[in-house]
């Protein structure tokens, strides 16, 4: 985005994403569950990047066909059978639901989108987790977290930092935690395409949350944190 601004995309022109997926081809990595995390970090990304709009346009059912080197796959929310009948959810419709009813607030109210950092990387330094804050309209703050290491859980603590008005804070009081990983999903594939088993819902739970309180990643799993944070004065620096 930073490159079709230097290319001369004047800054008051809105950047809208009206379709995309991970290819133009099908693919079983639609299905896998690894298209469910690279939605999630796809969405984050853009809108925390300054995009005005984002549009998931796969959402009908739609049979599987034969894509990229002959993998069975689908572009869509849904697997379904020759007659359109939805057979089963597939990985970017869960994921969807938690960006869409998790961490953003349904309605029309105003959401304020954070930048955020993580030191969790692996040994060549790329980042292995990322984050997207927002402000709801309704108060609460929440928070998209993407574990992208596919073998190995992590355990964090998240701070946040007002540096105009040199304050810190974390979460304080209940935190809804929705999860979307392994444990929830999984996909089989087969000749004809396949099947997930699990096959959600993400799985969700409250803390009682103070400073201290850390939170698990799941191996490749999605994970929205909710709730109201407490600000105090404190440091210039946090993550």
């Amino acid at each position: 985005m930073q490159v079709w601004r230097e290319d001369g995309v004047p800054k008051d022109v809105p950047l809208f994403v009206t379709e995309s997926n991970i290819s133009s081809q099908y693919s079983q990595a639609y299905m896998d569950l690894w298209g469910g995390l690279w939605l999630a970090d796809y969405v984050g990304a853009f809108l925390t990047g300054g995009g005005n709009a984002l549009y998931y346009f796969h959402y009908l059912p739609e049979a599987m066909g034969p894509g990229h080197n002959g993998s069975p796959g689908t572009f869509n929310f849904f697997s379904a059978d020759q007659d359109l009948k939805i057979r089963q959810p597939l990985s970017q419709y869960f994921a969807s639901r938690l960006i869409n009813l998790e961490w953003l607030q349904p309605g029309n109210g105003q959401h304020r989108l954070f930048a955020a950092t993580a030191d969790v990387v692996d040994g060549a330094g790329h980042a292995l987790v990322t984050a997207y804050p927002v402000l709801r309209p309704d108060g609460s703050w929440a928070l998209l977290v993407i574990n992208k290491d596919q073998e190995n859980a992590h355990t964090v603590t998240i701070r946040f930092e007002d540096s105009v008005r040199h304050r810190q804070g974390a979460f304080a009081g209940p935190v809804t935690t929705a999860v979307f990983g392994k444990a929830e999903y999984q996909w089989h594939p087969d000749r004809d395409g396949g099947s997930a088993d699990p096959d959600g819902p993400p799985t969700a739970t409250t803390v009682q949350a103070q400073a201290a309180t850390s939170f698990d990643l799941p191996a490749a799993s999605v994970t929205v944190l909710r709730g109201k944070v407490l600000m105090t004065a404190g440091g210039s620096s946090g993550d």
